[in-house]
């Protein structure tokens, strides 16, 4: 199944096990055998650009496919005492209009007192169709990480990096490009006393884009976490981080720019079974050239509740909510919404299920003009999403795990609906 361009990792694998003999000393294999079916869809419209013409053209998308799979995965881990690891890793999957099949030979060392190295040659090799679109191509991809850790006492203080070089040929929709990326963090984090911690860190990232100038870029973020838990009665949490991401060979992309995302919980325990909740949340962008794709905006919501358990299995909530947006200069953009979300959860011995719905409506300030096709037509509408978990413990080592979500917009102007849905089921043996 792998081509001539897919073999390095098994040669490389093959190759540590004759120049490490010792890698024998200790061996371990587990796999896992399933049969799958997915079943998915879309429907909306979308805003497509006519070169000959220079025009921008609005046409409806409407497709649904549905595949059965056979899944095998194998795990190899072997190797010496002293923290050496070596791993030869599978995953195959022989498909209704997709095969795929990705190979990984590794190293892992891990010194026991804070240092961790890992390195990986990938390999996989796709063949198939994804919504009618032919889907043929090799990946190839190097990747290495390396962390450590340091300080035992009230501050630790960690340092990351990762690189990896990725090449893709072929015809791909998910993997269109071959490309070099590295990354560096560090990251300080405090214990400041009754159980709460504090946590800053700075992250560097520089992605270089072969054959495509154009889309290379390095990125900077900045992170801040807070966690304070008041023993049973109170749980506080906040994150935020800054990114700025700037294109290397293109100026005027109106890509560059900044993004600010902060998130928390405040959660109150009202008794053993009962909390009160509430997830306040910020999202900012802005360019330095912006556009009708890259527009600068700020989105601010709150979802204030409930959320109970009846004993120790079984969990729900009820969360109403309201979000806006504003576009300064893009005020087509604009939007008030309100939604509640309400939540359903089981964990017991072999069985696990949580089904969560939302449910609002999403009010436009000024609506596109239906001739304004730099701004996708839209009217206001009533939405709901739907997300469903299940995994259940057939017998001994058989499991069968469900996932759907089904999302569905109701607009003023039918034509402007849209629905997107993804089912999928799973029944696996683990050896």
């Amino acid at each position: 199944m792998l081509s001539h361009r897919a073999r390095p990792p098994i040669l490389c694998a093959l190759w540590l096990l004759a120049a490490c003999p010792a890698a024998f000393a200790s061996v371990e294999f587990s796999g896992r055998l399933a049969l799958s079916g997915e079943s998915a869809g879309q429907r909306f419209r979308q805003v497509s650009f006519d070169e000959p013409t220079s025009l921008f053209n609005l046409q409806s998308v409407s497709d649904s496919e549905t595949n059965l799979n056979v899944l095998l995965d194998t795990d190899w881990r072997f190797g010496p005492a002293g923290g050496h690891r070596f791993i030869i890793d599978n995953r195959l999957r022989y498909g209704s209009s997709l095969t795929r099949d990705r190979l990984t030979a590794g190293y892992r060392y891990d010194s026991g007192v804070g240092s961790r190295f890992e390195l990986d040659s990938e390999s996989e090799v796709e063949r198939g169709k994804i919504f009618e679109r032919d889907e043929t191509d090799v990946r190839q991809a190097f990747v290495g990480r390396w962390s450590r850790r340091m300080g035992n006492g009230r501050d630790r203080l960690e340092i990351y990096g990762r690189g990896e070089l990725r090449r893709v040929e072929g015809d791909s929709l998910f993997f269109p490009q071959s490309y070099n990326m590295g990354t560096a963090r560090v990251s300080w984090a405090r214990d400041i006393g009754l159980l709460s911690t504090i946590d800053i860190g700075y992250g560097l990232r520089s992605t270089a884009v072969v054959d495509s100038a154009p889309g290379s870029y390095v990125e900077h973020e900045i992170t801040a976490l807070y966690d304070a838990y008041g023993g049973s009665s109170y749980y506080l949490s906040a994150e935020a981080s800054a990114t700025r991401r700037d294109y290397i060979h293109d100026d005027n992309s109106s890509a560059t720019g900044w993004a600010v995302l902060a998130r928390g919980t405040a959660r109150y325990s009202a008794s053993l079974a009962l909390d009160l909740e509430a997830r306040p949340y910020l999202e900012l962008a802005r360019h330095d050239i912006p556009d009708f794709v890259y527009y600068d905006y700020q989105k601010i919501g709150l979802d204030l509740g409930l959320k109970a358990r009846s004993g120790e299995k079984i969990g729900w909530e009820l969360l109403p909510g309201g979000e806006f947006l504003r576009a300064p200069g893009f005020e087509r953009e604009d939007y008030d919404q309100g939604h509640v979300s309400l939540g359903f959860d089981v964990m017991s011995t072999g069985l696990w299920l949580d089904v969560s719905c939302k449910i609002g409506r999403r009010d436009y300030a000024s609506p596109a003009p239906r001739d304004d096709l730099q701004s996708i037509p839209r009217s206001d509408y009533v939405f709901t999403e739907l997300l469903l978990l299940a995994e259940k413990r057939v017998w001994g080592p058989v499991s069968l795990r469900v996932t759907g979500s089904h999302d569905v917009e109701w607009h003023e102007l039918e034509e402007d609906d849209i629905t997107i849905f993804l089912l999928s089921s799973e029944l696996a043996y683990r050896f």
